[in-house]
């Protein structure tokens, strides 16, 4: 048998929240189909959604059949007034893939051209010219001010996805030390109309972030320019990444854990917290399997391990998916198909639907490397959430060791054979059965906050 143990003296990150990005469907979907109330109430309720991450669109392009506010509005309205019916605290965060076209001018991983106008639009890289930084923030705040007028104060706002990265859709690339420059200019701004605004970024992947190290990338290619410049990090108010990084069962030895104990070692000094703001790649198979281009991918039980190394290495406060559903059959990129759910979406409700926002991870350590936990109090809920994951082929006994904890504890479990379900089985602290290859959340107290309704399971 393994001993977890956990230590309540010791806390790390609060837990701001953990989410998915868009619509029912793709934003450049059929309308009729990017939103419901059965999708709305189920994310809400079901999944436990409590961070919902949107794309602020840039004017021109083409917009009417990709993203206007037209469309988007009635999916954060449905979102809104799911959440506040159910007692949900929603957070709103907001990325820009590429500012208006007005704005940019061309560029490259050296310099921003500046009086060269980007030819590419909105599409294909280009950066926010020095000289139109305050236009750039003027349009921000319109984009807030949008979501303000509909009674949503968004959380926070990323003014570039992905700052490296030329891409034919819209995008934008900025040299390490222009990204930093864009945000000590225009934040100042931004908060002076929307004061509680968090900025966040750099949005850049961790592997290249605190991955490689060889001619073309640095270790923290844009978080070391923010940590050595002084006026943009006093704007930020949170490092984001994409962990679009490998997945296999991360012991203290493996590349994922790595990874994000560079990461969190080199920020920590900050104060800031990290967030995990996109990932997907994961095919809708407990184990993995190929992709649509036969590809292999992971698969279910992959991605509750990399939630785990983000949460446990990495320190993280927020983890986002990326679509959150499409219409069309579940791809590796989406969580559901519509209301449809498969292995993705009950790995990641172990964490969305237990940890809520303001929980507090504790110190866990276990004697098994194969069992791997997480364990969380919140006060104001006055419970206590554990995650545990069997990465072996056999069963495993363990006794959870932790303080104030009743002989049973209530227990929801997934596995291939066995979808998360809604109703808790009792199980013994002292002698905690885990299937092979297994998720298990196991918890004392309240983990809504509020008694969910009819049809949206225990609380």
């Amino acid at each position: 048998m393994a001993t977890v143990r956990v230590d309540r003296d010791v806390k790390f990150q609060t837990i701001e929240g953990f989410g998915f990005f868009g619509a029912r469907d793709s934003w450049w979907g059929r309308p009729e189909e990017l939103v419901d109330a059965a999708w709305a109430r189920m994310v809400i309720d079901d999944l436990g959604l409590t961070m919902w991450r949107n794309e602020y669109y840039p004017p021109g392009d083409g917009q009417g059949a990709d993203a206007d506010w037209l469309k988007q509005r009635p999916v954060m309205q449905a979102l809104r007034d799911q959440a506040a019916a159910s007692g949900v605290p929603l957070k709103t965060v907001l990325s820009v893939w590429s500012a208006p076209a007005s704005v940019k001018c061309a560029s490259d991983r050296e310099q921003i051209h500046e009086g060269q106008l980007h030819p590419g639009g909105t599409k294909n890289g280009g950066a926010v010219c020095p000289s139109k930084r305050q236009r750039f923030a003027e349009w921000l705040i319109d984009g807030l001010q949008l979501y303000a007028l509909s009674g949503v104060q968004v959380y926070a706002l990323s003014f570039q996805n992905e700052p490296l990265f030329r891409q034919a859709y819209n995008s934008g690339r900025y040299p390490q030390r222009a990204y930093a420059d864009t945000l000590a200019a225009i934040g100042p701004i931004v908060r002076e109309r929307f004061p509680h605004v968090k900025l966040f970024g750099p949005e850049a992947l961790l592997d290249t972030e605190a991955g490689k190290n060889d001619v073309d990338f640095d270790p923290f290619w844009y978080t070391g320019q923010l940590l050595r410049h002084p006026a943009a990090l006093k704007q930020l108010s949170a490092f984001a990444l994409h962990a679009y990084a490998p997945s296999m069962l991360p012991t203290a030895t493996s590349e994922a854990a790595r990874r994000w104990s560079n990461y969190y070692a080199a920020v920590a000094p900050s104060g800031l917290p990290i967030w995990m703001t996109e990932t997907s790649g994961y095919v809708d198979a407990w184990e993995g399997g190929k992709n649509a281009r036969g590809e292999e991918r992971p698969g279910a039980f992959d991605l509750a391990q990399a939630i785990y190394a983000a949460l446990y290495y990495g320190k993280v406060s927020a983890w986002l998916w990326w679509q959150g559903s499409e219409s069309d059959a579940v791809s590796e990129f989406a969580l559901m198909q519509g209301t449809r759910v498969g292995a993705r979406y009950h790995a990641s409700k172990h964490f969305y639907r237990f940890i809520r926002p303001g929980a507090r991870m504790l110190r866990t350590s276990s004697e098994d490397p194969k069992v791997l936990a997480v364990a969380f109090v919140h006060e104001q809920l006055g419970n206590f959430v554990t995650v545990l994951l069997n990465g072996a082929r056999t069963e495993k006994r363990v006794k959870l060791a932790a303080d104030g904890l009743p002989a049973e504890l209530e227990g929801f479990i997934t596995s291939a054979g066995t979808p998360l379900g809604l109703q808790p089985v009792k199980v013994q602290r002292d002698a905690i059965v885990l299937p092979a290859r297994s998720v298990m959340t196991v918890v004392r107290g309240r983990y809504r906050e509020r008694a969910a309704r009819a049809g949206g399971g225990p609380s």
